[in-house]
């Protein structure tokens, strides 16, 4: 049984835990097929399940550290996640 971390904002469904990633448990034809997906990654940080949790909840997560620029250099920022017209994204919010 994989670990449920919140509600599917594109069907409403479970998002549950898989190895490298969060996505809906709707993901299969018979299911209804939905694209929801969420990286476990995120320019060179974990994003770790209580943050998924925060982004499916309210679309925005708390102010995260750890994140590392394309120089190598660590930073901190809130996420943000939203829907393109085609697939869910996430993007970075500095305050």
């Amino acid at each position: 049984m994989k670990h449920v971390i919140g509600k599917c904002p594109h069907c409403g469904g479970e998002v549950v835990e898989f190895p490298r990633f969060y996505g809906c448990a709707n993901w299969r034809r018979e299911d209804g097929k939905c694209p929801f997906t969420l990286p476990k990654k995120f320019t060179g940080r974990g994003i770790p399940s209580f943050v998924a949790r925060e982004l499916l909840e309210s679309r925005e997560s708390r102010k995260v550290s750890g994140f590392v620029s394309s120089k190598g250099e660590k930073f901190s920022a809130s996420l943000e996640l939203f829907w393109d017209g085609n697939k869910w994204k996430l993007k970075m919010r500095f305050e």
